[in-house]
């Protein structure tokens, strides 16, 4: 009987943290979309928009997962983050490349390249505008943060 409430529950908490990575993906798409068009509307690499990124993931993990907090849903939360602030890079540096190669008259850039070219493409970006990375630091920190336990407070 004990197994049985075990299992039940360990199902629930699964299912819970997997609504909580769908929500989370969504935010970090949603988070993805609003810093393109920031900067398609600015003209220029802006990295700010990535701690509201970190900040949207993790609340997207925990409303997907009912409130679930600790350590899974931290891991879960950083992580999605993380991979949003390297798709944004990715697509921000990409649309400057093709600004550039344009100007030069070579057109039809693939949006996907293989992953090891979107990776250096990356790579040259953080290279370019080093302070990225700590915005990238405040936005996991933050993506971390939001997901994290609460305290619990003693009635006085």
């Amino acid at each position: 009987m004990e197994a049985r409430a075990a299992q039940g529950t360990s199902t629930s908490g699964t299912r819970r943290l997997a609504w909580g990575a769908v929500l989370g993906l969504v935010a970090a798409v949603v988070g993805i979309a609003a810093w393109l068009v920031l900067v398609a509307a600015i003209g220029r690499q802006v990295s700010l928009p990535a701690v509201g990124v970190g900040l949207l993931v993790g609340g997207g993990v925990i409303l997907g997962s009912r409130g679930a907090r600790g350590w899974q849903a931290q891991t879960l939360s950083v992580t999605l983050t993380l991979l949003a602030m390297v798709c944004a890079e990715y697509l921000i540096f990409r649309q400057q490349a093709v600004i550039e190669l344009a100007q030069e008259g070579i057109t039809n850039v693939p949006l996907l390249l293989p992953a090891h070219d979107s990776l250096a493409l990356v790579g040259e970006s953080l290279q370019a505008y080093p302070l990225t990375i700590a915005f990238w630091a405040f936005a996991l920190y933050y993506a971390h943060r939001v997901s994290a336990p609460r305290p619990v407070r003693a009635r006085g």
